[in-house]
């Protein structure tokens, strides 16, 4: 009974899912949290992390640190 009252105390109690349009495609972001306020925090935080790296990797936007890169003809920064 003590077991199975702290394995319930432990256990995630709530799944948030979202899609979202990023990086020209739909994500999905899936999260399992203790409250629902914890998901979406967690998603939120995932989502940002998409935007900094599309804002490094986006091949599309002139102002990418890839396109940047590639600019000047992949030159090593130093």
């Amino acid at each position: 009974m003590i077991l199975t009252t702290l394995l319930n105390a432990m256990r995630p109690t709530h799944r948030l899912r979202s899609i979202h349009e990023r990086l020209g495609t739909h994500v999905e972001v899936q999260v399992v949290a203790r409250t629902r306020a914890h998901a979406e925090h967690a998603a939120g935080a995932a989502l940002t992390e998409i935007d900094r790296l599309s804002r490094v990797f986006n091949r599309f936007d002139p102002t990418s640190e890839l396109c940047r890169w590639q600019a000047q003809g992949a030159r090593t920064f130093r």
